[in-house]
């Protein structure tokens, strides 16, 4: 039998947001996450960041712990953490897609769409993102 992987989700607002940050974050987490097992997915928004971590209990807790503690990240909500047996995004040290089109809108944001969003939202969204072909890196500025 398998042993269970755990998987995170959560929200945070960028400071700093420009392609510049994106990239060193994008580069540092992958090198990271690659090195520990974890495996990934941040859409990137200019408004928001919405990530799910998946690995090993200790490394998926060691990632979260060193995000809050991150200066150009704030407001980060835990929003769902549990176990599973397999990944969504295997192979993938983090996956960055810009906001889809399916997602929520600029003004749903603004107006917490995201803040109250229940963890099955926010599941399901990367249900989905796991099985959509990954977009360009255009990401909302």
């Amino acid at each position: 039998m398998s042993r269970p992987l755990t998987q995170l989700i959560f929200v945070s607002r960028p400071l700093g947001f420009d392609q510049a940050t994106l990239a060193a974050i994008l580069a540092s987490a992958q090198r990271r996450n690659r090195a520990t097992g974890i495996t990934g997915a941040l859409v990137c928004r200019a408004d928001l960041y919405v990530q799910l971590l998946e690995g090993s209990r200790a490394a998926v807790t060691a990632c979260f712990g060193r995000i809050v503690a991150d200066r150009r990240h704030s407001d980060v909500e835990l929003v769902w953490a549990g176990d599973t047996l397999r990944r969504l995004f295997a192979g993938t040290p983090l996956r960055d897609d810009k906001a889809h089109g399916w997602m929520w809108s600029l003004a749903e944001i603004r107006n917490g769409a995201a803040r109250v969003a229940g963890a099955a939202a926010y599941r399901q969204l990367f249900d989905r993102l796991a099985a959509t072909p990954r977009q360009g890196q255009d990401w909302d500025g």
